[in-house]
């Protein structure tokens, strides 16, 4: 049922694609891909006419133009009625495809949580139990023989019991990066995993400290994102503050122009790969550099470039 679902829409969008056609508003390129920085496949002229193949989104066009099929922006065509309803008609399918999409995927997980859920309770039993051993001081394990604990879990660290002559029972507290927190004969210190007998309780309690370890990363990471989306937040609003809406508008779409300055250019294009500079009596001359793309600044303003 789904795939005859798609192949309607494919064929409607198909059958809406034909024969529409409009004229170029400008002169300009055409892009190999749907975006700015990107290979030009060949030229046109102002008034040219030119075949639409559909709308791709953001605001681009994939067209034909004499057999030269690429991407092209909104603004250097003349639109018209029947390129309008081929945008509606793709915001339509895309949305209805995304619909559909997520539909599936809840069902494949509810599928995979079925599938997983009596593992996931066994393993949050264990994991219950295993913390409150430790709380309790009760994962108890044995050391081989020639174990050394040490004051702090580092290699380097002061032993603090040079070497066990026999193999031991210990209680383990603690585990952090190949080391467990262990105590014996009334004494606490650090003992390297290779000097400690597995059982089940203690895969368990490495287990466990492992997926903590990984859910701190995770949230660390997530603030880190959250950090750095509000400084882009406000970077924004004081980018469309200080140049107004229209040079806005052309920096967030990646455009680039004689003129600009250097804060301008890093909110359009972001940090260059390269930069290369010289200081002479005439000011300073900088040279950024881009993939397919070469700035020039004169202190600090952008007065010619090269693609």
């Amino acid at each position: 049922m789904r795939r005859l679902i798609y192949l309607i829409v494919f064929i409607s969008n198909y059958l809406l694609s034909q024969n529409v056609t409009t004229k170029f508003f400008t002169k300009g390129y055409i892009n190999l891909e749907p975006k700015i920085m990107t290979e030009s496949v060949c030229s046109f002229k102002k008034g040219k006419t030119v075949g639409i193949i559909s709308y791709f989104g953001l605001d681009w066009w994939k067209v034909n133009f004499n057999d030269c099929i690429g991407y092209v922006k909104s603004n250097v065509l003349i639109l018209n009625d029947d390129m309008e309803n081929l945008k509606t008609q793709k915001l339509r399918n895309d949305e209805f495809l995304l619909k559909e999409s997520m539909q599936i995927k809840d069902s494949i997980s509810l599928i995979k949580i079925k599938q997983d859920s009596i593992a996931l309770i066994n393993k949050k039993k264990d994991s219950i139990r295993i913390k409150k051993a430790i709380k309790d001081s009760t994962v108890i394990a044995f050391v081989k023989k020639g174990a050394k604990f040490r004051v702090n879990p580092d290699l380097m660290s002061e032993l603090l019991i040079p070497e066990l002559k026999e193999s031991k029972e210990v209680i383990l507290k603690d585990y952090k990066n190949r080391y467990f927190k262990a105590c014996i004969d009334s004494k606490c210190g650090f003992i390297n995993s290779i000097w400690v007998i597995e059982n089940k309780d203690v895969k368990e309690l490495v287990r466990v400290r492992k997926i903590e370890s990984i859910a701190r990363k995770y949230q660390e990471s997530l603030k880190r994102i959250e950090l750095k989306e509000q400084e882009r937040i406000k970077q924004e609003k004081r980018i469309l503050k200080k140049y107004g809406k229209k040079i806005y508008d052309k920096l967030k779409a990646g455009y680039y122009w004689i003129g600009m300055n250097k804060e301008m250019t890093i909110f359009s294009l972001g940090e260059p790969n390269d930069i290369n500079k010289s200081v002479g009596s005439w000011g300073v001359h900088e040279q950024w550099v881009y993939e397919g793309l070469y700035l020039y600044f004169e202190n600090g303003i952008v007065t010619s470039y090269q693609n």
